[in-house]
This record gives C-alpha cells, structure tokens and sequence, in this order.
C-alpha cells in the first residue's frame, strides 16, 4: 500500500496501516510532535521522500523517540532527513531510530541523514538483537549519548543469554519509566532454576513469552529494589501450572546488554499462590 504524506496527521496514519507491506512517500517537510510507532500488523515499511527531492523529519515539541519499532518488522528508509533537532533525553531514550524486537531488520539506505540528536543510549540508531544495515552513503552526524553508543548502539546477543521476550507497559505502571521493553535469560539463572526447582523450567519454558507479556498479576518485591514478581496461570499438558516469575527491571545505570532479567521461577499449588496473592502487594490485576 503507497501512502503520499504531507503532514504529521498524514504519516501518523500511514504508521497505523492495517495493511501488511507499506510505503509511504513523503512529499513534504514535517514536523514530528509524537513517537512514530508501526502497527502491528505491519511486516514491512518503506520511508522514503518524494519526487520533489529529500524531506526532513524534524522532531518538536517532545524529547523521546522519533520511530520506535516494537513488533516484529522489516524497516527501511531512504532519501529522508531525520533531525532531532539538538533535543533528546539524558535519563531515557530518545534515539532517532529505535528497534526493541529481536526479530527485526532495520535498513538505513541511500540518502538518508541522521543528524542533531541526544539520547541515553544510541543517539542516532538503537537496535536491540535484531539486525542493522546501514548503505555506504548514509550519514549519521552530531549524535551522542550519555551513556553509549552516540551514533549506533547495536546490541547483540551474547552466548549464555536467551532472549525471551517483551513486557506490555501497562502491566507495569509502578515501576515506571521502564528502560526497556526486552526480557532476558540467562544460562546461570536457567541453572539455578534447574537446581532449585527441577523440571519447572523446561516444563514451561515454551510459556515464558506469555508469562512476561501477560501475567495474570504483577506484584512489587518489597525486598529488592526493582524487582517485580509475576503470576501466572498456564496449562502444561493438560494441567494447571501455577508459575511465579522473579523479574529484575533495567536500570539506567546497569549494563545495556542485561535488559530486563528473570531472576528465577518455580510452580507452586493453588493453595501456595492463593497465599502469594494476599501477602504481596498487587501493582497489576488482569481483568
């Protein structure tokens, strides 16, 4: 589906297509005044200027991302100007480009520029685990961060580390501002899960996407800073599994590639989670 956009209401819409493959041409400068986000139901996108000649994409009047990618997408721009306009964020991202699923692909292609820009991390482009391609001729210039990666921050995956999945902010709202979306694993905590509480993991190891998108309630620990214990009820051959999952969230100061953690997991009997749930403090009850 071709989009020709001249203004932001124009694009923001393009953005939210139902269609599975878009284009859309911009013909004119715009001023951008919210986060681009591609609907879901997007699996590739193509932004690129008009006949007319290279467009500029200005960010105003905020400081957070210019084009956050969630779902699973394949991205390209071309012969665009994305201008942050010397804003951004120090505590948060606020990068240019920003890529949060392991399954995606950004392309940065022939004439695109993007310049002007201050983020946490990854001024000018984050990509987190997917995949990056940037053409010979495009120009990432006066883009910092304040923590790392000025320019492109590519997180890659490292061995001893499983990717999960992502949370839903809304499950989330008192541990708010999240640094992340991302949940990770690691092989040391998949083995001291393995140790502690024998054949849970591997029982619902194919759940963990669910359990961290959609937990059934989302309870503060009390005892750890930044931790968050969720529940969740799923069904394991035929049989109800009771599943509590130990989660440490990002933290602006911690190590980018550690994202968001599961800590440890266990199953517990209805009469043990019926406990859990008076004794914590719910921050999130599915409806």
């Amino acid at each position: 589906m071709v989009n020709k956009v001249h203004d932001f209401a124009e694009l923001q819409s393009a953005f939210v297509s139902s269609e599975p493959d878009v284009e859309i041409i911009v013909e004119d400068d715009i001023e951008i005044t919210d986060t681009l986000q591609p609907a879901g139901t997007i699996q590739t996108m193509l932004l690129t200027s008009g006949e007319a000649g290279r467009k500029t994409l200005t960010r105003t009047m905020y400081d957070g991302v210019i084009i956050h990618l969630v779902d699973p997408i394949s991205f390209t721009m071309e012969y665009l100007v994305l201008d942050g306009k010397n804003g951004g964020n120090d505590d948060y991202p606020a990068s240019l480009i920003y890529s949060e699923d392991a399954n995606s692909s950004v392309t940065v292609g022939e004439g695109v520029e993007l310049r002007d820009n201050h983020s946490h991390w990854g001024g000018g482009i984050f990509v987190s685990y997917g995949f990056l391609i940037v053409k010979d001729n495009a120009q990432i210039t006066h883009c910092t961060a304040e923590t790392s990666g000025g320019g492109i921050y590519l997180l890659a995956a490292d061995n001893g580390i499983m990717y999960v999945g992502r949370l839903n902010p809304e499950h989330f709202q008192g541990f708010l501002p999240l640094f992340t979306n991302e949940v990770i694993i690691t092989d040391q905590q998949i083995s001291h899960i393995n140790n502690r509480h024998p054949g849970v993991f591997e029982r619902v190891s194919s759940s963990l996407a669910t359990i961290v998108n959609d937990p059934d309630y989302v309870a503060k620990d009390e005892r750890y800073e930044n931790t968050a214990i969720l529940f969740k009820e799923v069904i394991v051959e035929n049989f109800d599994e009771h599943i509590l999952l130990v989660l440490r969230l990002k933290q602006g100061t911690d190590d980018l590639k550690y994202m968001n953690s599961i800590i440890t997991l266990w199953a517990v009997s209805k009469y043990r989670w019926d406990a859990y749930l008076r004794n914590y403090h719910l921050l999130y009850i599915k409806e």
